[in-house]
């Protein structure tokens, strides 16, 4: 699937990758055009039938980070609409390890927000 917002950035356009963590752990990279990435951050819209979700991911090792999941392919439709913000739409998550396993945790704002509290005091 092409990540643009038109033709002739979709042949021109300065390309990013971003990294999409997956369900089990891994990482996905997705190539997009910063054009359509600067459009999609600032509530352009530019998806019709797929969603791009904000993630806010607290990881345990690396810290806070910001990630895109694509609604379908990296989250299921439900869960996203389960936990999605109804303020700014986006998702909560929290990254961790348990018993060297790696989970990843979608949580409620606030619930993130007392959690992104106690990291920031270690």
């Amino acid at each position: 699937m092409p990540f643009a917002v038109g033709f002739w950035d979709s042949i021109f356009g300065k390309r990013v990758t971003l990294k999409i963590p997956t369900t089990t752990g891994d990482t996905v990279r997705r190539s997009v055009t910063r054009r359509w990435l600067d459009q999609l951050q600032s509530g352009g819209d530019i998806l019709t039938d797929r969603q791009l979700v904000k993630v806010h991911m607290l990881d345990a090792a690396q810290g806070y980070s910001i990630l895109f999941w694509m609604v379908g392919d990296d989250i299921a439709d439900h869960m996203a609409g389960r936990f999605m913000d109804a303020e700014t739409g986006a998702l909560y998550a929290i990254h961790y390890f348990e018993h060297e396993d790696s989970r990843t945790e979608l949580v409620d704002k606030q619930i993130w927000e007392k959690a992104f509290k106690k990291f920031l005091a270690i």
